[in-house]
């Protein structure tokens, strides 16, 4: 396992030694997200996420540390600094950039003449997590 303490903080995260330092560096209540921390680490040593299911399915749990102490893999109480959060906002993960289809999911010219046996997705192969983060696929060359 990797202790992210020894590298730097990414620039999309923000940190704070303590719940409160967070607190202020994202301008939220210092009572307010010690009390969420809280409920969630109450939880957590539960092995329950009732707010958003995590570790709920097979999958999260494959996906979990299979060295956490607690029942469920995917979740442990947040007990010592430093703490991290992260600016969550809307998006959509598909895109009206890429190659040119048609309804059939064709690639065509500019001139909506398919090309033969050639389908592509209009959805990009990334992942939704930094720093791969979802982009449009790139505009085929129109000759």
């Amino acid at each position: 396992m990797v202790d992210a303490r020894q590298e730097p903080t990414p620039d999309w995260l923000v940190e704070g030694a303590t719940l409160g330092e967070l607190a202020g560096k994202i301008d939220v209540p210092a009572q307010a997200l010690a009390e969420t921390v809280a409920r969630f680490n109450e939880h957590a040593a539960r092995g329950e996420d009732p707010d958003f299911h995590r570790g709920a399915s097979a999958y999260d749990r494959y996906w979990g540390d299979e060295q956490n102490p607690y029942p469920n893999p995917s979740l442990a109480p947040l007990e010592q600094g430093p703490y991290y959060a992260l600016a969550v906002v809307n998006g959509c993960f598909g895109t009206s950039g890429g190659i040119a289809t048609d309804g059939l999911g064709r690639s065509s010219t500019q001139t909506a003449m398919p090309y033969a046996a050639c389908l592509r997705s209009a959805t990009p192969p990334r992942t939704p997590s930094p720093p791969a983060t979802p982009a449009p696929a790139p505009r085929s060359v129109r000759s």
